[in-house]
């Protein structure tokens, strides 16, 4: 379907544009997360499991417990566990086989049931080191201020380009449309350097040449009507008297003598206003 106005045309563009930019922020983002962020967290991981490790080997479960205990203080809403080779809690004994990935993977980070879950191997195979956590999505409605700030930023963009694209095409549209109903004297009225700044100048110059061009062709058939109704009144008044004339072949000459005068001076006036007339510069037989 045409697009009738540039109007949609800005606004789908710049819609276009908005949510091809978010889609490349999100790959941006997962790439930069995969690549930089999650190295980091499996390093971080690796510290945490050598130091539960340590106090385990050290103090036995009781320190275990203690340690593990101030991560989940400090880390709020999730739960710290170290396990055994088979995923074994090695504080409660309870089996925690489910939290981790099944062989041969040595870490993951998943989400599952409204849970995160975190897992990472010592180097020897011996320990696990584990942490869940509850999902803490927020709710739609949070989000709501924020689509409505997107929601103006995109109306105010397409306003802006609107505004500085779409309106002064339109000037120059109803100018050129006035133009064409006669008015000769319109011009576009611009002080922009960019294209559209060059094509209202470049209209200004053509409707001040074809200006030009009809104020002479209106003043020379103004001129030439002038010029031909003092002749054709001289040859009129010149007829009748050859009528009554007792010597008509002298009077015919005379009126011939006239007609040439005349067509000699009219087409050198139609000269000097540009004119070339094929009949001026034919031989006449």
């Amino acid at each position: 379907m045409p697009m009738r106005s540039l109007y949609y045309g800005v606004f789908l563009v710049m819609l276009t544009t908005l949510s091809l930019s978010f889609l490349a922020f999100r790959m941006i983002s997962t790439s930069m997360e995969q690549k930089a962020f999650n190295p980091l967290f499996d390093r971080f991981d690796e510290l945490q499991l050598e130091s539960a490790r340590g106090q385990f080997q050290s103090g036995g479960p009781a320190a275990l417990k203690a340690y593990l205990t101030n991560l989940d203080h400090i880390f709020s809403h999730s739960t710290h566990y170290l396990l055994n080779a088979n995923g074994v809690d090695l504080v409660t004994g309870e089996n925690m086989a489910p939290l981790i990935p099944p062989a041969p993977a040595s870490k993951w980070r998943i989400q599952t049931h409204g849970h995160w879950i975190i897992s990472h191997r010592s180097p020897d195979g011996e320990y696990w080191f584990a942490a869940v956590g509850l999902l803490d999505r927020p709710h739609a409605w949070t989000f709501l201020p924020y689509y409505f700030l997107v929601a103006g930023a995109t109306g105010a963009l397409c306003w802006a380009a609107s505004v500085w694209v779409v309106a002064p095409v339109r000037r120059i549209a109803g100018s050129i449309a006035l133009f064409g109903q006669g008015k000769l004297s319109v011009r576009v009225q611009t002080k922009r350097q960019d294209e559209i700044g060059q094509l209202g100048r470049s209209f200004n110059q053509m409707a001040e040449r074809l200006e030009r061009l009809i104020i002479s062709e209106r003043r020379l058939l103004g001129d030439i009507s002038h010029e031909l109704r003092s002749p054709l009144a001289r040859l009129k008044f010149a007829v009748k008297l050859a009528r009554t004339c007792p010597d008509r072949n002298a009077a015919l000459d005379r009126i011939e003598r006239d007609v040439e005068r005349d067509f000699i001076m009219n087409s050198q006036q139609a000269k000097e206003y540009g004119i070339v007339d094929e009949i001026i510069d034919r031989p006449r037989s």
